[in-house]
């Protein structure tokens, strides 16, 4: 007799269809662990308009090809209102996780774990936190996991918020200190806390105790992400960048590299092309391709990984978030010489100038840029050397087995 698999009811704030980095850890994960539990998918309608460039039909269609074989069943509830409610169970919610905080998705939660009868609950990202408390309210006894995905707003000086730079980053301190409060309580309430690298792990300890705190770093999903081109199959002249775009830090990245170093390689390279790919581009973005024909903004598709095996360089000029960038893993992968930030290394850890090449100053930031565009041998030396580091050290297979762990020390 064949034993029955735990079920795990997975909350995130969307559909994990794995166009962006964050949902593809998320659907790997899933597709990794699938032979030993039960996942039961509860999430957000996809609202409307908010990718200009992905109608709903085309948004469902994406779902009906990821989704089946995978969820044992799936759930929405209602995207949250225009008002949101910016107190839970006594705790003031910073204004990003007050956004998806609803009524609809409390109740969603209380029924599912009704209904289904988990296991396991595990939350996506930490604007799921908050709905633990209906968790728990429904089942006082129900193991409950976060994967906290980005803690950078432990840290004022690394925090982000969007249309605020500089001084005026100041006006929201209040924010912030909302933000550090519900992070840690929230994480508390949890009987085990994801983190997705070993540095945000030792920060988190900070709140957390440091035995419910588990470090399991973004793979790359080596059977998927396999089979690069050669230089000379590539589009000459091609950079891309992939990201999540309501996620500011991918936003700021793009406009900035837009506007300080993009100009700087146009100069040297007038035919060049930057392909701005991945899910739901701000209007921001869209600007930038009717302002220069040479940028191009795909909006979310169905998959990156013909946009990787396109593009001569991989660019990663991110400055704000923590944790391990998906982006650069998969690129690596599929044997495209990636530029970087030390900020976008650091969870990483490849070797400057032997894996990748770092640069922190627009000027360098395009120097180095133009040098893997102009030495084909330079190229070719990281492209192998790349792809040698994420086999050895960034497999997904492997690192899915972390969140087994997880799983079986909270179900035991």
């Amino acid at each position: 007799m064949t034993a029955r698999k735990p079920k795990i009811l997975l909350l995130t704030p969307w559909a994990p269809i794995p166009t962006d980095a964050g949902s593809r850890r998320v659907w790997t994960a899933c597709r990794l662990l699938k032979n030993s539990y039960d996942f039961h998918l509860l999430t957000f309608m996809r609202p409307e308009g908010a990718d200009p460039k992905l109608n709903a039909a085309a948004a469902l269609g994406q779902e009906k090809l990821y989704f089946p074989g995978l969820f044992q069943s799936v759930r929405y509830a209602a995207p949250p209102a225009d008002y949101h409610p910016r107190t839970e169970d006594g705790l003031e919610l910073p204004q990003e996780i007050a956004g998806f905080h609803s009524p609809d998705m409390k109740e969603a939660v209380r029924k599912a774990i009704r209904e289904i009868k988990p296991d396991l609950l595990h939350a996506e990202f930490d604007l799921m936190a908050p709905y633990v408390g209906a968790a728990k309210l429904e089942n006082p006894r129900l193991p409950c996991v976060l994967t906290h995905h980005d803690l950078s707003a432990l840290s004022f000086f690394s925090s982000y918020f969007r249309e605020m730079s500089g001084w005026s980053k100041w006006r929201r301190l209040g924010d912030w200190r909302r933000r550090v409060t519900a992070t840690k309580e929230l994480c508390r309430r949890f009987d085990a806390v994801i983190t997705v690298s070993d540095a945000d792990r030792r920060r988190m300890g900070r709140w957390v105790p440091l035995e419910r705190v588990s470090s399991v770093p973004t793979g790359v999903d080596l059977e998927h992400f396999s089979g690069g081109p050669p230089r000379q199959e590539r589009e000459p002249d091609s950079l891309a960048y992939v990201g999540h775009y309501p996620h500011y830090p991918n936003e700021e990245a793009v406009l900035r590299f837009a506007a300080e170093i993009w100009p700087r390689i146009k100069a040297a390279r007038p035919q060049a092309k930057f392909y701005v790919v991945g899910s739901y581009p701000t209007k921001k973005i869209m600007a930038l391709a009717e302002r220069d024909a040479g940028i191009i903004v795909t909006g979310t598709v169905p998959d990156v990984k013909p946009y990787e095996a396109r593009a001569m360089v991989l660019v990663a000029p991110l400055k704000l978030g923590y944790g391990i960038k998906g982006k650069i893993l998969e690129a690596m992968a599929m044997g495209a010489p990636v530029v970087s930030t030390t900020c976008a290394n650091e969870a990483v850890r490849a070797e400057a100038g032997r894996h990748l090449l770092i640069a922190d100053s627009p000027r360098k930031f395009a120097r180095e840029t133009l040098r893997l565009l102009e030495d084909e041998e330079l190229w070719r030396r990281i492209s192998a050397a790349g792809r040698e580091f994420v086999e050895q050290n960034h497999d997904w297979s492997s690192r899915a087995k972390g969140i087994g762990e997880v799983y079986r020390a909270l179900l035991a």
